[in-house]
């Protein structure tokens, strides 16, 4: 006699380590391919928390109750069918026996493992810093819900706070502090903030913008040590000056988590490394995704190639064929930095020898910077006003010859797109188009959380949520007038 195989027995066991934002993102895209169900799902999350989104952790820290920032809570993998082991350490990768061996006891098989680590935030060090074995009290890093909750709890409104480094994270940690009434410093050993994304006269833009909201931004400077006894007392930057602080917050990058990967004898670099197809070669059981991995050389800490990436592996598990893997792609950055539009895209380095059309606007803060080369957008930069960067992307992208006239680059939205252009996107993690949440609003979704539940648009980044909070106004069904 033989026995029926249960359902389970015939479902593949599919392990996930990390449950960041490129773990829900993977989850969605096996959702959206119906296919969720053909595994039996394990999800490793260090934290107790379930997959939230680590992009808007500003709003955390400037009041806002964690439940807003969460994408997946725990009753959705109970709901999937997902089995979520919250707050537990994976310990070791036995691939031999094709296991993971985590905290508490936990002994999970799997037949498909991916490693979705994601990275820890950068300690410099520097002495002073620590006591004994830990961070000196007030200093923090800026990384998760509990690094938010212990910052909140240190903050002290009209103190003076210093936050290193002048990127994303640490200006959203710089306004967060400024809005909870602390006098903020921000410390950057490059130029000056988000030097990645902008150019000097970009960057000083920018720091003009946060003056105005009581952030003062230092480009250039190092800091050579910390002081203070039992607690921060400030920090001696390299050129002998002293910045007194009583609170210290650290944002100073992020390091990939390769350490599960290479105790296992994974192969590693700057991160793990695997192929176009998200696979680690010679090992095709073994995935990787997001910022833990390493492809081409290249490393991945924003939002839109690490959903790429999503796309391409939730193919690779679902056994759908398609031409091509994931490949890096020029970088796009649209955000919302302490409440300043921000977007670069393409070629923005300081040496271009093309042509340069330069646009600024000093009563507004508004600049803008183009790139053109052989009558193509080769880059862009905006600070201050970043509606525009969608279609600029498109003429990038498709490579559109640019108009005769440049300035049309820059006419209104109102304005008739050159042939080949498509409709306006206004959700650029999502590729979400203004036609499709205009569609939504028509059908009832009348609020930013039911545009998001319709369409993805604003759980990425979040810098859309201005312009999907202008649509709703602009497109939701008005009551009828009653007669007296």
């Amino acid at each position: 006699m033989i026995a029926k195989l249960s359902a389970s027995k015939l479902r593949k066991r599919l392990v996930i380590v990390g449950n960041g934002l490129a773990t829900g993102r993977l989850l969605d895209e096996l959702c959206a391919r119906n296919t969720l169900g053909k595994f039996e799902v394990f999800v490793f999350g260090e934290e107790t928390s379930g997959c939230y989104n680590r992009v808007q952790l500003s709003r955390v820290l400037s009041g806002a109750a964690p439940s807003e920032i969460m994408l997946k809570d725990a009753d959705w993998y109970a709901h999937h069918g997902i089995v979520f082991h919250a707050g537990a350490r994976v310990l070791r990768l036995d691939l031999a026996e094709r296991r993971v061996i985590g905290s508490r006891g936990v002994v999970q098989p799997f037949d498909a493992l991916v490693l979705a680590t994601g990275s820890r935030a950068v300690v410099p060090t520097l002495p002073g810093l620590h006591n004994d074995d830990r961070l000196l009290d007030g200093a923090f890093v800026f990384r998760t819900l509990d690094d938010c909750e212990a910052i909140l709890g240190s903050v002290v409104p009209d103190q003076p706070a210093v936050v290193l480094g002048g990127g994303l994270l640490g200006l959203e940690a710089a306004k967060g502090l400024a809005d909870l009434g602390m006098r903020v410093t921000v410390l950057e050993r490059s130029s000056g903030p988000m030097s990645r994304q902008l150019d000097l006269a970009g960057q000083t833009v920018l720091s003009q913008h946060l003056q105005r909201l009581g952030i003062g931004c230092v480009g250039g400077v190092g800091v050579q040590s910390v002081y203070g006894t039992e607690r921060v007392e400030g920090v001696r930057l390299t050129d002998g000056s002293d910045v007194a602080c009583k609170l210290l917050v650290m944002a100073c990058g992020i390091q990939p988590r390769t350490e599960l990967a290479r105790s296992a004898g994974l192969p590693v670099k700057k991160a793990l490394l695997v192929n176009e197809w998200l696979s680690v070669e010679g090992t095709p059981h073994v995935h990787g995704i997001g910022e833990c991995v390493e492809i081409d050389g290249e490393l991945f800490g924003t939002v839109a190639p690490i959903w790429a990436q999503a796309e391409v592996l939730a193919d690779v598990l679902s056994e759908v064929a398609r031409e091509r893997g994931y490949h890096p792609t020029s970088t796009y950055t649209k955000l919302k930095v302490a409440g300043i539009d921000v977007a670069s895209f393409g070629d923005t380095g300081e040496n271009f020898a093309g042509e340069l059309v330069t646009v600024t606007e000093p009563n507004r803060g508004l600049y803008v910077r183009l790139r053109i080369d052989q009558e193509r957008l080769v880059g862009a930069q905006l600070v201050g006003d970043s509606r525009l960067a969608a279609r600029l992307l498109q003429y990038h992208d498709q490579r559109i010859p640019v108009p005769e006239h440049r300035l049309d680059l820059l006419a209104s939205e109102a304005a008739v797109l050159e042939d080949g252009c498509a409709s306006r996107e206004v959700c650029n993690c999502h590729h979400v188009s203004e036609e499709a949440i205009v569609g939504v609003i028509g059908r009832g979704a009348l609020d930013l959380a039911s545009v998001a539940l319709a369409t993805r648009a604003g759980t990425g980044c979040g810098s859309c949520h201005s312009a999907v909070s202008s649509l709703i106004r602009q497109h939701a069904p008005q009551p009828k007038a009653t007669a007296a």
